[in-house]
């Protein structure tokens, strides 16, 4: 990886880092307005915990809690940094806004219909509650939409990940 694509890893983890707070942001709202239940990333961190063998003492809810938010951060970074990777040219921001978005549906596709129904963390979103798969699916493309606005500059024509 050379000295450019160093550099668009990390302006990528950082914008996938805001673009994950900004997410939790409509996450909450909607948690608030009663349609999603459950935050997912408090669901996949209960999960590791009781993969772990931890009980659940009032210490252990805290580090739950951090846990899931530390997570979904690190997560949302990882996936940032992929997607400066793989961003394609775009002739437009819109086209560029409108890539992000789609990447944000791929990364929920891949995890509320991938691993996470895999890991029986969620049901797959066709037997989940209907509040929280529409909630999450616009969350994700608020994330996917705040990440490709923050990417500045560019994308180059040929990445580390197409070589």
């Amino acid at each position: 990886m050379d000295r450019k694509q160093s550099s668009r890893l990390i302006q990528g983890a950082v914008a996938g880092g805001l673009a994950t707070i900004w997410m939790s942001l409509f996450m909450f709202g909607s948690k608030k307005l009663g349609i999603q239940g459950e935050h997912p990333p408090k669901r996949i961190a209960e999960f590791a915990f009781a993969l772990a063998g931890s009980e659940q003492s009032e210490q252990q809810k805290l580090k739950l809690n951090a846990s899931a938010v530390a997570a979904h951060l690190g997560f949302g970074m990882v996936a940032g940094g992929a997607f400066a990777l793989i961003q394609p040219r775009s002739s437009s921001k819109k086209l560029q806004i409108l890539h992000g978005i789609g990447y944000g549906l791929l990364v929920w596709a891949a995890s509320y219909k991938g691993w996470i129904p895999a890991f029986n963390i969620l049901p797959p979103p066709e037997r989940d509650r209907p509040g929280r798969v529409k909630s999450m699916i616009a969350a994700h493309m608020v994330y996917g939409a705040v990440l490709a606005n923050l990417m500045k500059g560019e994308p180059r024509k040929s990445t580390v990940l197409l070589r």
